[in-house]
Protein backbone atom coordinates (compact mmCIF):
# COMPACT_ATOMS: atom_id res chain seq x y z
CA UNK A 1 0.00 0.00 0.00
CA UNK A 2 1.10 3.46 -0.62
CA UNK A 3 2.18 5.48 2.21
CA UNK A 4 0.45 8.97 2.81
CA UNK A 5 -1.80 8.88 0.43
CA UNK A 6 -4.09 11.99 -0.03
CA UNK A 7 -7.44 11.14 -1.41
CA UNK A 8 -8.61 13.75 -4.10
CA UNK A 9 -11.98 13.98 -4.57
CA UNK A 10 -12.37 15.08 -8.18
CA UNK A 11 -15.03 17.56 -9.03
CA UNK A 12 -15.59 15.81 -12.56
CA UNK A 13 -17.41 13.31 -10.47
CA UNK A 14 -19.91 16.47 -10.25
CA UNK A 15 -19.68 17.22 -13.89
CA UNK A 16 -17.98 20.38 -13.32
CA UNK A 17 -15.24 23.06 -14.76
CA UNK A 18 -12.13 22.11 -13.79
CA UNK A 19 -11.38 26.35 -13.74
CA UNK A 20 -13.97 26.73 -11.48
CA UNK A 21 -12.76 23.85 -8.57
CA UNK A 22 -11.59 25.38 -5.39
CA UNK A 23 -9.14 23.02 -3.50
CA UNK A 24 -9.55 22.64 0.01
CA UNK A 25 -7.02 20.20 1.98
CA UNK A 26 -8.45 18.66 4.56
CA UNK A 27 -7.89 16.33 8.19
CA UNK A 28 -10.55 14.48 9.86
CA UNK A 29 -10.02 17.10 12.37
CA UNK A 30 -10.07 19.64 10.44
CA UNK A 31 -13.49 18.54 8.86
CA UNK A 32 -14.51 18.28 12.12
CA UNK A 33 -14.40 21.70 12.60
CA UNK A 34 -15.55 22.89 9.45
CA UNK A 35 -19.05 20.98 9.71
CA UNK A 36 -19.67 22.74 13.36
CA UNK A 37 -18.91 26.16 11.94
CA UNK A 38 -20.73 25.52 8.50
CA UNK A 39 -23.88 23.60 9.57
CA UNK A 40 -27.11 25.42 9.80
CA UNK A 41 -28.32 22.79 12.43
CA UNK A 42 -25.24 23.89 14.64
CA UNK A 43 -25.74 27.80 13.79
CA UNK A 44 -29.65 27.03 15.59
CA UNK A 45 -28.24 24.91 18.83
CA UNK A 46 -26.10 28.15 19.11
CA UNK A 47 -28.83 30.68 19.14
CA UNK A 48 -30.95 28.24 21.62
CA UNK A 49 -27.71 28.46 24.28
CA UNK A 50 -27.56 32.13 23.75
CA UNK A 51 -31.13 32.21 24.55
CA UNK A 52 -30.72 30.48 27.84
CA UNK A 53 -27.92 32.78 28.84
CA UNK A 54 -30.19 35.94 28.70
CA UNK A 55 -32.52 33.79 30.71
CA UNK A 56 -30.52 33.56 33.34
CA UNK A 57 -30.02 37.19 32.93
CA UNK A 58 -33.78 38.06 33.10
CA UNK A 59 -33.70 36.19 36.53
CA UNK A 60 -31.23 38.12 37.75
CA UNK A 61 -32.95 40.96 37.18
CA UNK A 62 -35.99 39.94 39.27
CA UNK A 63 -34.16 41.60 42.02
CA UNK A 64 -34.33 45.27 40.52
CA UNK A 65 -37.19 47.45 42.15
CA UNK A 66 -40.24 47.04 39.60
CA UNK A 67 -40.66 50.98 38.68
CA UNK A 68 -43.74 52.21 36.90
CA UNK A 69 -45.57 55.57 35.66
CA UNK A 70 -49.59 55.41 35.84
CA UNK A 71 -51.89 57.89 34.33
CA UNK A 72 -55.64 57.47 34.96
CA UNK A 73 -58.05 60.27 33.49
CA UNK A 74 -61.49 60.40 34.04
CA UNK A 75 -65.05 62.35 34.07
CA UNK A 76 -67.98 61.19 36.21
CA UNK A 77 -71.50 62.35 34.63
CA UNK A 78 -73.17 61.32 38.01
CA UNK A 79 -71.75 61.13 41.17
CA UNK A 80 -72.22 58.37 43.44
CA UNK A 81 -74.10 60.05 46.10
CA UNK A 82 -73.53 59.10 49.93
CA UNK A 83 -75.50 59.12 53.28
CA UNK A 84 -74.25 61.92 55.67
CA UNK A 85 -76.21 61.40 59.26
CA UNK A 86 -78.29 64.06 61.10
CA UNK A 87 -75.55 66.19 62.93
CA UNK A 88 -72.62 65.54 61.16
CA UNK A 89 -72.52 69.02 59.74
CA UNK A 90 -74.01 72.13 62.40
CA UNK A 91 -77.11 72.91 61.29
CA UNK A 92 -78.30 69.12 59.43
CA UNK A 93 -80.82 67.78 61.67
CA UNK A 94 -81.68 65.43 59.16
CA UNK A 95 -80.03 62.41 57.67
CA UNK A 96 -78.85 63.98 53.84
CA UNK A 97 -77.94 62.06 50.58
CA UNK A 98 -75.37 64.34 49.19
CA UNK A 99 -73.25 63.15 46.21
CA UNK A 100 -69.59 64.64 46.73
CA UNK A 101 -66.75 64.57 44.85
CA UNK A 102 -65.25 65.75 41.28
CA UNK A 103 -66.56 65.14 37.84
CA UNK A 104 -63.04 65.58 36.54
CA UNK A 105 -60.49 63.55 38.08
CA UNK A 106 -56.55 63.21 36.78
CA UNK A 107 -54.21 61.05 38.65
CA UNK A 108 -50.74 61.02 37.34
CA UNK A 109 -48.13 58.55 39.57
CA UNK A 110 -45.33 56.95 40.09
CA UNK A 111 -44.70 53.67 41.97
CA UNK A 112 -42.29 51.51 42.95
CA UNK A 113 -41.87 47.71 44.28
CA UNK A 114 -38.72 46.32 45.61
CA UNK A 115 -38.34 42.73 47.29
CA UNK A 116 -36.67 42.51 50.32
CA UNK A 117 -37.16 38.96 50.92
CA UNK A 118 -38.36 36.72 48.55
CA UNK A 119 -36.49 33.32 49.26
CA UNK A 120 -37.37 32.01 45.54
CA UNK A 121 -35.88 34.68 43.96
CA UNK A 122 -32.33 33.45 44.63
CA UNK A 123 -33.14 29.97 43.51
CA UNK A 124 -34.69 31.19 40.63
CA UNK A 125 -31.13 32.46 39.40
CA UNK A 126 -29.55 29.03 40.43
CA UNK A 127 -31.84 27.32 38.19
CA UNK A 128 -31.38 29.88 35.52
CA UNK A 129 -27.54 29.07 35.70
CA UNK A 130 -28.25 25.23 36.04
CA UNK A 131 -30.74 25.77 33.12
CA UNK A 132 -27.71 27.26 30.83
CA UNK A 133 -25.12 25.21 31.77
CA UNK A 134 -27.74 22.49 30.26
CA UNK A 135 -28.08 23.94 27.32
CA UNK A 136 -24.58 24.25 26.92
CA UNK A 137 -24.02 20.44 27.81
CA UNK A 138 -26.84 19.34 25.24
CA UNK A 139 -25.56 21.62 22.52
CA UNK A 140 -22.01 19.75 23.33
CA UNK A 141 -23.67 16.71 22.88
CA UNK A 142 -25.46 17.68 19.48
CA UNK A 143 -22.22 18.31 18.40
CA UNK A 144 -20.34 15.47 18.93
CA UNK A 145 -23.43 14.07 16.73
CA UNK A 146 -22.06 16.10 14.18
CA UNK A 147 -19.09 15.29 14.37
CA UNK A 148 -19.26 11.05 14.46
CA UNK A 149 -21.77 11.79 11.16
CA UNK A 150 -19.26 13.69 9.91
CA UNK A 151 -16.31 11.31 10.69
CA UNK A 152 -18.14 8.15 9.19
CA UNK A 153 -18.57 10.33 5.96
CA UNK A 154 -15.34 11.39 5.76
CA UNK A 155 -14.02 7.70 6.72
CA UNK A 156 -16.58 6.23 4.03
CA UNK A 157 -15.07 7.96 1.84
CA UNK A 158 -10.99 6.68 2.41
CA UNK A 159 -12.95 3.39 2.37
CA UNK A 160 -14.36 3.73 -0.82
CA UNK A 161 -11.51 5.10 -2.34
CA UNK A 162 -9.14 2.49 -1.08
CA UNK A 163 -12.11 -0.23 -2.35
CA UNK A 164 -11.94 1.74 -5.95
CA UNK A 165 -8.15 1.75 -6.02
CA UNK A 166 -7.81 -1.80 -5.08
CA UNK A 167 -10.40 -2.80 -8.12
CA UNK A 168 -8.41 -0.88 -10.47
CA UNK A 169 -5.41 -3.19 -9.49
CA UNK A 170 -7.45 -6.05 -9.93
CA UNK A 171 -8.64 -4.70 -13.23
CA UNK A 172 -4.81 -4.45 -14.11
CA UNK A 173 -4.08 -7.80 -13.39
CA UNK A 174 -7.45 -9.37 -15.25
CA UNK A 175 -6.30 -7.43 -18.44
CA UNK A 176 -3.19 -8.91 -18.18
CA UNK A 177 -4.23 -12.53 -18.20
CA UNK A 178 -6.53 -11.64 -20.67
CA UNK A 179 -3.88 -10.07 -22.87
CA UNK A 180 -2.14 -13.44 -22.48
CA UNK A 181 -4.64 -15.68 -22.63
CA UNK A 182 -5.92 -13.56 -26.36
CA UNK A 183 -2.15 -14.16 -27.40
CA UNK A 184 -1.93 -18.03 -26.85
CA UNK A 185 -5.78 -18.47 -28.15
CA UNK A 186 -5.00 -16.69 -31.13
CA UNK A 187 -1.69 -18.83 -31.42
CA UNK A 188 -3.66 -21.82 -31.31
CA UNK A 189 -2.45 -22.84 -28.03
CA UNK A 190 -5.76 -22.05 -25.70
CA UNK A 191 -8.65 -23.31 -26.40
CA UNK A 192 -11.56 -20.70 -26.56
CA UNK A 193 -13.51 -21.33 -23.42
CA UNK A 194 -10.64 -20.36 -21.56
CA UNK A 195 -9.99 -17.34 -23.30
CA UNK A 196 -13.78 -16.33 -23.23
CA UNK A 197 -13.51 -17.07 -19.42
CA UNK A 198 -10.64 -14.68 -19.23
CA UNK A 199 -12.32 -11.99 -21.18
CA UNK A 200 -15.91 -12.09 -19.16
CA UNK A 201 -13.61 -11.98 -16.15
CA UNK A 202 -11.48 -8.87 -17.58
CA UNK A 203 -15.44 -7.08 -18.12
CA UNK A 204 -16.48 -8.13 -14.79
CA UNK A 205 -13.18 -5.95 -13.18
CA UNK A 206 -13.96 -3.77 -15.16
CA UNK A 207 -17.37 -3.13 -14.52
CA UNK A 208 -16.30 -3.33 -10.62
CA UNK A 209 -13.87 -0.54 -10.98
CA UNK A 210 -16.85 1.24 -12.33
CA UNK A 211 -19.27 0.59 -9.38
CA UNK A 212 -16.63 1.49 -6.82
CA UNK A 213 -16.12 4.99 -8.71
CA UNK A 214 -19.57 5.37 -8.56
CA UNK A 215 -19.62 4.42 -4.77
CA UNK A 216 -16.72 7.18 -4.01
CA UNK A 217 -18.91 9.44 -6.13
CA UNK A 218 -21.87 8.68 -3.53
CA UNK A 219 -19.44 8.95 -0.51
CA UNK A 220 -18.10 12.36 -1.76
CA UNK A 221 -21.51 13.78 -1.88
CA UNK A 222 -22.37 12.71 1.31
CA UNK A 223 -19.46 14.46 2.69
CA UNK A 224 -19.93 17.84 1.44
CA UNK A 225 -24.02 17.26 2.60
CA UNK A 226 -22.15 16.56 6.39
CA UNK A 227 -19.58 19.66 5.94
CA UNK A 228 -22.02 21.73 4.08
CA UNK A 229 -19.80 22.70 1.50
CA UNK A 230 -20.28 23.88 -2.41
CA UNK A 231 -20.04 21.13 -5.04
CA UNK A 232 -17.40 23.63 -6.35
CA UNK A 233 -15.44 22.71 -3.72
CA UNK A 234 -12.34 19.93 -4.37
CA UNK A 235 -12.13 18.40 -1.31
CA UNK A 236 -8.21 16.92 -0.56
CA UNK A 237 -8.00 14.18 2.21
CA UNK A 238 -5.34 14.56 4.07
CA UNK A 239 -5.55 12.19 6.60
CA UNK A 240 -4.01 8.83 5.29
CA UNK A 241 -5.82 5.33 5.38
CA UNK A 242 -2.78 3.74 5.13
CA UNK A 243 -2.57 1.53 9.15
CA UNK A 244 0.81 -0.08 8.88
CA UNK A 245 2.34 -0.04 10.90
CA UNK A 246 -0.57 -0.22 13.59
CA UNK A 247 0.54 2.30 16.56
CA UNK A 248 -1.63 1.21 19.86
CA UNK A 249 -3.33 4.31 20.54
CA UNK A 250 -3.23 5.28 24.68
CA UNK A 251 -6.26 3.76 25.98
CA UNK A 252 -7.23 4.55 29.29
CA UNK A 253 -9.34 2.01 31.34
CA UNK A 254 -9.86 4.50 34.41
CA UNK A 255 -13.93 4.27 35.06
CA UNK A 256 -13.90 8.05 35.84
CA UNK A 257 -13.15 8.74 31.96
CA UNK A 258 -17.73 8.40 32.24
CA UNK A 259 -17.69 11.89 33.86
CA UNK A 260 -16.48 13.14 30.36
CA UNK A 261 -19.34 11.75 28.41
CA UNK A 262 -22.31 14.21 28.44
CA UNK A 263 -25.04 11.96 29.16
CA UNK A 264 -23.25 11.49 32.89
CA UNK A 265 -22.69 15.20 32.98
CA UNK A 266 -26.21 16.29 31.84
CA UNK A 267 -27.78 13.82 34.86
CA UNK A 268 -25.67 15.52 37.08
CA UNK A 269 -26.74 18.66 36.53
CA UNK A 270 -30.19 17.41 36.38
CA UNK A 271 -30.06 16.45 39.50
CA UNK A 272 -28.73 19.63 40.78
CA UNK A 273 -31.74 21.41 39.18
CA UNK A 274 -34.42 18.31 41.07
CA UNK A 275 -32.46 19.57 44.50
CA UNK A 276 -33.00 23.30 43.43
CA UNK A 277 -36.38 22.69 42.81
CA UNK A 278 -37.20 20.85 45.88
CA UNK A 279 -35.67 23.76 47.60
CA UNK A 280 -37.41 26.18 45.58
CA UNK A 281 -40.83 24.54 46.60
CA UNK A 282 -39.97 24.62 50.33
CA UNK A 283 -39.30 28.21 49.48
CA UNK A 284 -42.78 29.15 47.55
CA UNK A 285 -44.35 29.05 51.66
CA UNK A 286 -42.13 31.53 53.28
CA UNK A 287 -43.26 34.76 54.06
CA UNK A 288 -42.59 37.47 51.24
CA UNK A 289 -41.66 40.98 52.50
CA UNK A 290 -41.76 43.91 49.57
CA UNK A 291 -40.92 48.07 49.56
CA UNK A 292 -43.62 49.66 47.97
CA UNK A 293 -43.70 53.25 47.55
CA UNK A 294 -45.86 55.46 45.47
CA UNK A 295 -45.66 59.72 44.89
CA UNK A 296 -48.82 60.89 42.76
CA UNK A 297 -50.05 64.18 41.27
CA UNK A 298 -54.01 64.66 41.47
CA UNK A 299 -55.91 66.79 39.31
CA UNK A 300 -60.08 67.64 40.19
CA UNK A 301 -62.59 69.48 39.09
CA UNK A 302 -66.58 70.04 39.36
CA UNK A 303 -67.04 70.06 36.25
CA UNK A 304 -65.88 69.19 32.63
CA UNK A 305 -62.80 70.60 33.17
CA UNK A 306 -59.38 69.62 32.35
CA UNK A 307 -57.52 73.03 32.18
CA UNK A 308 -54.06 71.65 33.98
CA UNK A 309 -52.76 75.30 33.71
CA UNK A 310 -55.05 76.38 36.66
CA UNK A 311 -52.40 75.13 39.87
CA UNK A 312 -55.49 75.52 42.28
CA UNK A 313 -56.66 72.14 40.99
CA UNK A 314 -53.73 70.41 41.70
CA UNK A 315 -52.97 68.78 44.73
CA UNK A 316 -50.07 65.86 45.25
CA UNK A 317 -50.41 62.85 47.78
CA UNK A 318 -47.78 59.62 48.62
CA UNK A 319 -47.71 56.64 50.77
CA UNK A 320 -44.80 54.60 51.74
CA UNK A 321 -45.02 50.91 53.15
CA UNK A 322 -44.21 47.41 53.85
CA UNK A 323 -45.99 44.53 52.42
CA UNK A 324 -45.96 41.06 53.70
CA UNK A 325 -47.43 38.35 51.83
CA UNK A 326 -47.54 35.07 52.92
CA UNK A 327 -49.19 31.94 51.21
CA UNK A 328 -52.00 30.16 53.81
CA UNK A 329 -52.73 27.35 51.12
CA UNK A 330 -49.82 26.92 50.13
CA UNK A 331 -48.72 25.64 53.14
CA UNK A 332 -51.12 22.60 53.38
CA UNK A 333 -50.40 21.55 49.70
CA UNK A 334 -46.80 22.19 50.01
CA UNK A 335 -46.01 18.52 51.59
CA UNK A 336 -47.52 16.70 48.09
CA UNK A 337 -45.08 19.05 45.79
CA UNK A 338 -42.19 18.73 47.94
CA UNK A 339 -42.99 14.49 47.82
CA UNK A 340 -42.86 14.66 43.93
CA UNK A 341 -40.03 16.50 43.71
CA UNK A 342 -38.10 14.24 45.82
CA UNK A 343 -39.47 11.03 44.32
CA UNK A 344 -37.88 13.11 40.82
CA UNK A 345 -34.49 13.55 42.19
CA UNK A 346 -34.48 9.96 43.42
CA UNK A 347 -35.13 8.76 39.81
CA UNK A 348 -32.43 11.10 38.25
CA UNK A 349 -30.41 9.56 40.89
CA UNK A 350 -31.13 5.94 39.47
CA UNK A 351 -30.84 7.15 35.80
CA UNK A 352 -27.47 8.55 36.60
CA UNK A 353 -25.89 5.44 38.55
CA UNK A 354 -27.64 3.31 35.29
CA UNK A 355 -26.24 5.25 32.91
CA UNK A 356 -22.43 5.28 34.34
CA UNK A 357 -22.86 1.59 34.51
CA UNK A 358 -23.55 1.70 30.67
CA UNK A 359 -21.26 4.38 29.80
CA UNK A 360 -18.49 1.95 31.77
CA UNK A 361 -19.27 -0.85 30.02
CA UNK A 362 -18.73 1.08 26.28
CA UNK A 363 -15.37 2.30 27.73
CA UNK A 364 -14.50 -1.52 28.47
CA UNK A 365 -16.06 -2.65 25.65
CA UNK A 366 -14.67 0.06 23.16
CA UNK A 367 -11.16 -0.69 24.39
CA UNK A 368 -11.76 -4.27 23.81
CA UNK A 369 -12.20 -3.61 20.34
CA UNK A 370 -9.46 -1.79 19.00
CA UNK A 371 -7.26 -4.10 20.44
CA UNK A 372 -9.05 -6.41 18.55
CA UNK A 373 -9.15 -4.37 15.45
CA UNK A 374 -5.18 -3.90 15.68
CA UNK A 375 -4.45 -7.29 15.84
CA UNK A 376 -7.29 -7.99 12.50
CA UNK A 377 -5.13 -5.36 10.50
CA UNK A 378 -1.58 -6.66 10.95
CA UNK A 379 -2.57 -10.58 10.27
CA UNK A 380 -4.89 -9.00 7.28
CA UNK A 381 -1.69 -6.67 6.22
CA UNK A 382 0.33 -9.56 6.06
CA UNK A 383 -2.43 -11.94 4.23
CA UNK A 384 -2.69 -8.95 2.07
CA UNK A 385 1.43 -9.01 1.56
CA UNK A 386 1.71 -12.20 0.89
CA UNK A 387 -0.91 -12.35 -1.55
CA UNK A 388 0.97 -9.71 -3.56
CA UNK A 389 4.25 -11.87 -3.45
CA UNK A 390 1.55 -14.73 -4.48
CA UNK A 391 0.77 -12.40 -7.69
CA UNK A 392 4.15 -11.20 -8.43
CA UNK A 393 5.24 -15.12 -8.92
CA UNK A 394 2.20 -15.71 -10.31
CA UNK A 395 3.21 -13.22 -13.00
CA UNK A 396 6.98 -14.28 -13.53
CA UNK A 397 5.36 -17.35 -14.46
CA UNK A 398 3.48 -16.09 -17.20
CA UNK A 399 6.07 -13.67 -18.61
CA UNK A 400 7.84 -17.16 -18.70
CA UNK A 401 4.98 -18.77 -21.15
CA UNK A 402 3.39 -20.75 -18.38
CA UNK A 403 -0.41 -20.59 -18.44
CA UNK A 404 -2.93 -21.90 -16.22
CA UNK A 405 -6.46 -20.49 -16.25
CA UNK A 406 -7.27 -22.35 -13.28
CA UNK A 407 -4.46 -21.90 -11.51
CA UNK A 408 -4.88 -18.01 -12.53
CA UNK A 409 -7.79 -18.15 -10.97
CA UNK A 410 -7.29 -20.03 -7.58
CA UNK A 411 -4.45 -17.59 -7.28
CA UNK A 412 -6.88 -14.57 -7.72
CA UNK A 413 -9.49 -16.20 -5.01
CA UNK A 414 -6.54 -15.72 -2.82
CA UNK A 415 -6.08 -12.71 -3.70
CA UNK A 416 -9.33 -11.11 -3.78
CA UNK A 417 -10.08 -12.63 -0.38
CA UNK A 418 -6.96 -10.81 1.11
CA UNK A 419 -8.13 -7.61 -0.61
CA UNK A 420 -11.89 -8.34 1.01
CA UNK A 421 -10.38 -8.70 4.61
CA UNK A 422 -7.87 -5.89 4.35
CA UNK A 423 -10.20 -3.51 3.43
CA UNK A 424 -12.74 -4.30 6.07
CA UNK A 425 -10.18 -5.07 8.81
CA UNK A 426 -9.13 -1.41 8.01
CA UNK A 427 -12.44 0.53 8.14
CA UNK A 428 -13.47 -1.54 11.38
CA UNK A 429 -9.67 -0.54 12.68
CA UNK A 430 -11.14 3.27 11.94
CA UNK A 431 -14.54 3.09 13.42
CA UNK A 432 -13.25 1.38 16.97
CA UNK A 433 -10.60 4.10 17.09
CA UNK A 434 -13.76 6.35 16.50
CA UNK A 435 -16.18 4.52 19.20
CA UNK A 436 -13.45 4.54 21.52
CA UNK A 437 -13.34 8.35 21.65
CA UNK A 438 -17.10 8.84 21.22
CA UNK A 439 -16.59 6.50 24.96
CA UNK A 440 -14.72 8.27 26.68
CA UNK A 441 -16.29 11.62 26.05
CA UNK A 442 -13.32 12.78 23.64
CA UNK A 443 -15.07 13.31 20.34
Amino acid sequence: MKKNIGIILLLALSGQAAFSQIDLKISLKEAQELGLKNRSDVKADALRLEASRIEKQKAKQAWLPEISANANVSYHPQLQATLIPAGFVPGLNEPQILALGAKSISIYSLELNQPILKATLSSDVKLAKNSEAMEAEKKRGRDIVVKQQISQAYLNTQLKDLQWRLAKQDENRFFKYYQVAEGKFKSGALIENEYLRAKLDYENACHQTTTSLQSLGLSIKSLRYELNVDTLVKLILTDSIDVNPVVLPAIQEDITLARNRTEIKQLQLQREADELNEKKQRQSVMPVISLYGNYAQQFLNGNFNYDYSNSRWWSPFSSVGLKLSLPITGQLTNRTKVQQSRLRSQETILRQEQQTAKVNYEIRQSTTEIANAIQNVRRADNSFKLAQRVYENQEKQLALGAFSYDSLLNTESSVLNAERNYIKSVYDYFISRLNYEIAIGGL
